[in-house]
């Protein structure tokens, strides 16, 4: 992106999305060292105050890391540009929502695009051999089948599982019971102990104003 101020030119690219365990970095090209920046940062739809990050100069540019989040994990931030007694907000009037992933090994990421573009592509020729009522129908739905399988149902959910820890919304059958194998990152697993002072309820039945407590 390019912005023009006082006469000069900045380039900037904000990242709404990182993959590997490395910290975010964001950085934006300066014209002169006279300019100074923060960036303030906080977690995605939290009420947590910002916390700031001065921009270190280096060749021309401003940068600061973002620290890195689980996968899925989102933060939100924005920068604020100082010349002497000007300031600039980076974006205007708003923040930039950066999601966290997994890195995808290669060996796992191309055999998916590929076979998921080979699949669009397969099928758009079954499509027209049916229309033209082809001897090759057949044939060409088969191999799409199989390709959209390997694809999308095999090397899908793996990607998934790299990228944000979970394998996506498929189930198993395991001792004839379904298995949904899903993990979701942003959300986690809480739990709350309560206890009351009184008298006990008798076989572990709540008395009435237990039960009250309960219903509140």
């Amino acid at each position: 992106v390019k912005l023009e101020l006082e006469g000069q030119q900045f380039k900037y690219k904000l990242l709404r999305s990182h993959g590997g365990e490395e910290d975010l970095r964001i950085e934006i090209a300066v014209p002169d060292t006279s300019y100074k920046a923060e960036i303030f940062y906080r977690r995605y739809k939290t009420d947590v105050g910002w916390h700031q990050i001065h921009m270190q100069e280096n060749e021309g540019h401003l940068f600061a890391d973002l620290p890195h989040q689980p996968p899925a994990g989102k933060l939100e931030y924005f920068i604020e540009l100082r010349k002497e007694s000007q300031k600039y907000t980076l974006p205007a009037n708003q923040t930039v929502v950066a999601r966290f992933k997994g890195a995808v090994p290669a060996a796992v990421l191309i055999p998916h695009i590929l076979l998921m573009f080979v699949a669009m592509l397969l099928s758009t020729m079954s499509g027209l051999e049916a229309w033209v009522n082809g001897s090759s129908i057949r044939r060409y739905v088969f191999i799409t089948t199989i390709t959209l399988f390997l694809g999308g149902m095999i090397l899908g959910p793996v990607v998934q599982k790299y990228a944000f820890g979970e394998f996506g919304g498929f189930n198993l059958k395991v001792a004839g019971k379904k298995f949904y194998p899903i993990q979701i990152a942003e959300k986690q697993i809480c739990s709350l102990e309560i206890t009351f002072t009184g008298p006990g309820g008798h076989g572990k039945k709540a008395q009435a104003a237990i039960r009250g407590a309960f219903r509140r």
